[in-house]
């Protein structure tokens, strides 16, 4: 029997998958109990669901430009998941980059060029390891442009003991099935009270009843292959795109439906407990230390991921054996390229800027280990000697 470990997630039980059936019935009740839940998490915001995290970033820029219109530019991190720019350019809007340090995952603040064509800055996030919000808080200030806090990596995460999405003007969540929350679908809208964007925002759709069938499909098919005996089924037909990323500017736009708010409301009270469990297999790993092979990312000790995988940059070229069996063991990468080269990226859509070393380093470099329940200490020591080109007995 072939064992395979999932990348990302976290198992479902059919008490989640069918108990959120109650919710394809009422979608609207689902929905604002589930934004209920969530902004109690996010005290002083209101929360609106929607149908996955780009819809809400495209609905904050779309409301961003109508408070500040004739600004063009949204300053977007040059290595992060390509719905950001996607979403960007279906807003009618131009993206210009910043570049992102291997070391830490975070911005280069030398990097970060504002003017008057700025209309928002976005952070990031990845892995749930928090930005320095500060240095994007002063960027924004620097041009009277919005700060976006991207949390659809970061649901739990602080920095200063401030929320991740809880910061600047206008927040995004995402409950996909690689997050924190994993709905396997829809997103949320998160905005201060009382803020610039709170009305326009707050009156944004919070419910709706398309594709709850198509969430309860998926939802039941995680629940039973997200098993280390199990996943390689999926993961071995090309048809799915496991892992696969691609950039798709079309992207559907709604409300969110009544299954998955239902399911991300009983799934919200195992949040805390999930992000305890991976910051604990993240010390382990960080308890190896660097080696010759790779080096892990370095974290301030004023953010607190929640560490949705744990970030490593390799130092050296893994052989295809290599490869396949540290995949067996979850390891995986992330976005194949940085923003600037993303194939079918409208050259006109991109706003001219100067290196971006970091983001290219990155893309080649990085690679992610598994944090979710299933990895036992037997798999992070096997995927350390593994690493290190060790191919002998792993210790238990």
């Amino acid at each position: 029997m072939t064992r395979h470990l999932p990348p990302v997630g976290l198992p479902l039980d059919g008490k989640e998958v069918w108990g959120a059936l109650a919710g394809i019935g009422h979608p609207e009740e689902a929905a604002l109990r589930f934004a209920a839940g969530l902004a109690e998490r996010l005290p002083g915001h209101t929360v609106v669901p929607v149908s996955s995290g780009r819809a809400a970033l495209l609905t904050i820029l779309e409301a961003a430009r109508t408070a500040r219109p004739g600004r063009t530019d949204v300053l977007v991190p040059a290595y992060t998941c390509w719905s950001v720019p996607a979403a960007v350019i279906r807003a009618g809007l131009t993206v210009r980059l910043y570049d992102v340090d291997p070391a830490t995952l975070d911005a280069r603040p030398d990097t970060i060029e504002t003017d008057d064509r700025v209309l928002a800055v976005l952070s990031n996030h990845l892995f749930g390891i928090p930005n320095d919000m500060h240095v994007l808080e002063d960027a924004a200030k620097s041009c009277g442009a919005f700060l976006i806090d991207d949390a659809a990596q970061g649901f739990g995460a602080r920095w200063d003991g401030v929320p991740i999405g809880a910061w600047g003007d206008a927040g995004l969540l995402s409950f996909g099935r690689g997050k924190g929350l994993p709905a396997l679908g829809g997103g949320a809208i998160v905005v201060p009270d009382g803020g610039t964007l709170a009305e326009s925002l707050g009156n944004a759709k919070g419910h709706g009843r398309g594709r709850s069938a198509k969430r309860f499909a998926m939802a039941w098919s995680h629940g039973f292959f997200f098993r280390a005996e199990r996943y390689h089924f999926p993961a071995e037909l090309p048809f799915l795109h496991i892992g696969e990323t691609a950039f798709e500017p079309d992207f559907r736009s709604a409300a969110i439906d009544g299954y998955t708010a239902a399911l991300g409301l009983r799934l919200l009270p195992r949040l805390d407990a999930a992000n305890a469990a991976r910051r604990a297999r993240a010390e382990k790993y960080a308890s190896f230390g660097s080696t010759a092979a790779y080096a892990p990312v370095s974290v301030s000790e004023r953010g607190r991921p929640v560490w949705l995988r744990y970030p490593i940059m390799l130092r050296r070229s893994l052989t295809p054996s290599e490869e396949e069996a540290t995949a067996l063991l979850g390891l995986s990468t992330l976005y194949p390229a940085p923003v600037q080269a993303i194939p079918g990226l409208p050259p006109d859509a991109l706003r001219a800027t100067g290196p971006l070393a970091g983001s290219v380093e990155i893309a080649r470099t990085l690679r992610a280990l598994p944090t979710h329940p299933l990895v036992t200490e037997s798999d992070q020591t096997a995927l350390r000697d593994l690493l290190d080109g060790d191919s002998g007995e792993c210790a238990s």
